[in-house]
């Protein structure tokens, strides 16, 4: 069985659009901020996806608008701004931005599955690398369901790629700087999707990496998402 890559990004923008402009009209640094999307991770994920010759799906709003990693009945699925619009309003957003984005990524990962492929899925994203004033021992970040085994096999092939690749100096955690298995796009993903035909993980990568090497990273990453592809086929067959 071959796999195919699916590579997303759903804070990918910090953008507002006109209608709602006002509920953040002195809260813009706010919104450029970490809180308001994922700094650097569209273009590490639009790097990769061009090196890789796969499908990139991105969010096109600030996630403070609407959260497209949570589930629908999570609490943080609305920001302190967002819960301040009309219910009609959100439910807008909810038919129009949230939902078809979602769908999009299973109907997706539903075609790679019905060509008799293993839907691997990539959703990359960026951390700031203080948090409350103490610094995040972590550079990389591998996140995922130790309980597929799977999902296991492929984030094992990713580490061991990503280190021989990079400084010794580069701190590669699990499950770090948050859990694999916290509310979020693969999570839910993987109660829809058996573990022999769907793996998610999410990269997590340090803000600070955009600063200093995007490129190298961005180079290095594309070549160990291709090396684990290849590996985790040779272990399925």
């Amino acid at each position: 069985m071959q796999s195919e890559l699916l590579i997303t990004c759903e804070h990918a923008s910090c953008k507002v659009p006109r209608a709602w402009r006002k509920v953040f009209e002195n809260s813009r640094k706010v919104l450029q901020s970490h809180r308001g999307w994922d700094p650097g991770a569209i273009g590490m994920a639009r790097y990769c996806s061009r090196q890789l010759n796969c499908r990139l799906l991105a969010g096109s709003w600030s996630r403070l608008l609407i959260e497209l990693n949570r589930s629908a009945d999570h609490p943080q699925l609305w920001s302190e701004f967002s819960a301040r619009l009309k219910p009609t309003d959100r439910k807008w957003l909810m038919q129009k931005v949230y939902l078809p984005y979602r769908n999009k990524v299973k109907n997706q990962l539903h075609s790679i599955i019905a060509r008799g492929n293993t839907a691997r899925h990539f959703s990359v994203h960026s951390f700031t690398p203080v948090w409350q004033g103490i610094e995040r021992e972590v550079d990389i970040g591998i996140l995922l369901d130790p309980s597929r085994q799977s999902e296991l096999e492929w984030a094992n092939c990713l580490f061991n790629c990503l280190c021989k690749e990079l400084p010794e100096s580069w701190r590669i955690r699990f499950n770090e700087p948050y859990h694999g298995t916290d509310d979020g796009l693969t999570t839910a993903l993987r109660q829809e999707f058996a573990d022999e035909c769907y793996s998610g993980i999410e990269i997590e990568l340090s803000q600070r990496i955009f600063q200093d090497m995007p490129r190298i990273t961005g180079k290095i990453l594309a070549k160990a998402m291709a090396n684990a592809l290849h590996s985790t086929q040779d272990l399925t067959g």
